[in-house]
């Protein structure tokens, strides 16, 4: 990506300082949650950016209250106490649902600062380090023959629709050439049977639920009896996209395991929709490498 011109640069500066006027002139009347709700980012995200940008900048010492600040026109808790109302239901599920497309920030230490002072206006840009603004291009997408099987006793029984899976199905749309989907109970050897029955005509398969700490959670028991070769840094992934970003802590809590079963991929996913969903998310492109890794051998 071409370098930007000093008078671009300004052009930017504006910008942002807009950005943040209307941000606070709409204290009252747009929510932070409604506003991650519908655009994936809020005035913390500013925030958060701009503390990036102080790094970036070279000011290591700049503090994430004085971005905060600086965003919010007044230290943050009096705002809070001025404006931010408790979330309804309805704005907690819409926050929810829309997850998979909230902003993502990496700790500020990872910010490297450029490396020269900004070019005198009618100067030749130079050394700039513009690491953040470099788009890479995505990866190819996958097409994986996908199998899904959700793990619930009540779902199996009707008592409730199954909506693990299609949330995963959708999180998955693009990168399937096929997909089959199975429902059984919490029972290891039923669990077992549909991991066997899927892997010989599948690339990919992944369960969703029975990981975690009830008696009639069994679905990692299941899945290792089956496994030719266990693949335990798939969940690492999860595990560390959870840490770097503080989000689904949850998935640590996981006894979630991944393998492989003869020329397909079995992974563990969680049983709450959106925490399925977001993993599989997570997990895509290291999946990828992994089924292709297992299909060319």
């Amino acid at each position: 990506m071409a370098q930007p011109t000093p008078q671009e640069v300004e052009a930017q500066a504006y910008a942002f300082r807009q950005l943040v006027q209307h941000l606070q002139n709409t204290s009252d009347d747009a929510q932070n949650i409604d506003v991650m709700s519908v655009a994936g980012m809020c005035r913390n995200c500013v925030a958060k950016w701009l503390h990036r940008g102080f790094a970036y900048a070279g000011d290591r010492d700049a503090s994430y209250d004085r971005a905060l600040e600086a965003v919010y026109g007044e230290p943050y808790p009096d705002w809070k106490k001025k404006h931010q109302k408790k979330a309804s239901p309805e704005q907690m599920a819409a926050f929810e649902a829309s997850k998979h497309f909230h902003a993502r920030h990496p700790p500020v230490e990872s910010v490297k600062p450029r490396v020269c002072a900004l070019p005198a206006v009618g100067a030749e840009p130079c050394c700039y380090d513009d690491d953040d603004e470099v788009v890479k291009p995505p990866p190819p997408a996958a097409t994986f023959r996908l199998g899904l099987i959700t793990v619930s006793d009540r779902a199996s029984q009707g008592v409730y629709e199954d909506a693990t899976g299609p949330a995963v199905e959708e999180a998955m749309r693009g990168h399937c050439a096929t997909v089959k989907r199975l429902l059984v109970p919490d029972e290891q050897a039923q669990i077992q049977d549909a991991i066997t029955e899927l892997s010989t005509s599948c690339s990919l398969v992944l369960t969703c639920g029975g990981t975690g700490f009830s008696k009639r959670d069994v679905t990692p028991e299941a899945t290792r009896a089956v496994l030719d070769r266990e693949a335990p840094g798939l969940i690492d992934v999860v595990h560390a996209d959870a840490l770097k970003t503080g989000e689904d802590l949850d998935s640590l809590l996981s006894r979630a395991c991944a393998g492989v079963v003869g020329g397909c991929v079995v992974v563990n996913l969680p049983g709450r929709p959106a925490a399925a969903a977001r993993n599989a998310r997570v997990l895509l492109p290291t999946l990828s490498r992994a089924v292709a890794g297992v299909t060319a051998s």
